[in-house]
Formats: structure tokens, sequence, C-alpha cells
């Protein structure tokens, strides 16, 4: 391979990797009226400077009776922020205010919505 080849080749690579590289950043989750969701570990490449999970609630009833929602803690936080869920409340899409334990929070979605 010649040498200008190959830095045609590099050339192009980096404009090909770093978009390869973005779609592990982009994660999809369903979730169901039975409580059931599509993943159970998200695994996201280190090089990430970013991440979009895209959750969506395959099920019929609406948000108010069998909503889901997503949050990011870390695991040692996960207890005390389920424990803390109810008393939220679902106006607080089930997380205390300014809680410092979840690092992300969606909006509670109800059948056939996505967030």
């Amino acid at each position: 391979m010649s040498i200008r080849s190959t830095l045609l080749v590099l050339f192009f690579a980096s404009f090909i990797f770093p978009a390869l590289a973005q779609d592990n950043c982009i994660v999809n989750i369903e979730a169901t009226n039975e409580m059931h969701f599509s993943k159970s570990e998200i695994n996201v490449s280190a090089s990430c400077t970013s991440v979009t999970i895209n959750l969506k609630n395959s099920g019929k009833l609406p948000a108010t009776l069998m909503g889901h929602n997503l949050v990011i803690s870390k695991k040692e936080d996960l207890v005390g922020l389920t424990n803390d869920s109810y008393e939220a409340g679902f106006e607080n899409n089930y997380v205390k205010p300014n809680d410092s334990r979840a690092i992300a929070v969606s909006k509670v979605i109800g059948g056939g919505e996505s967030g």
C-alpha cells in the first residue's frame, strides 16, 4: 500500500470511527405493563462523551396507572432511591427534587409513549 493510499484510509477512518463509536452511545430500552424491561444492564463505550437512553413504554395503560421512568444512580444509592420513590410521588417522577443520588431521571411515561 502506498503512502498516499495509507493517508487516504487514515483520513476517512477519522470520520467513520467516531460515527461508529457514537452508535454505542445510544441505548434503547422498552418497558411493558408486566414491569419487564428489555435490558437488565446497560453497557456503553468508554469513548462516549454523553449517552442517550431512549425509553419506550410498549404497554397500553396511562402513566398514572402503569407509568415507567428511568433513574440512573450508583449501585450503592439504588435502595435508598427506591425506598424514597413513593414519598417523592408521580409529580416528581418518583425522585425527590434535587436528590443528589440520582444522576439522571426521565419523565414518567404511559403506554405508547417514549422519552
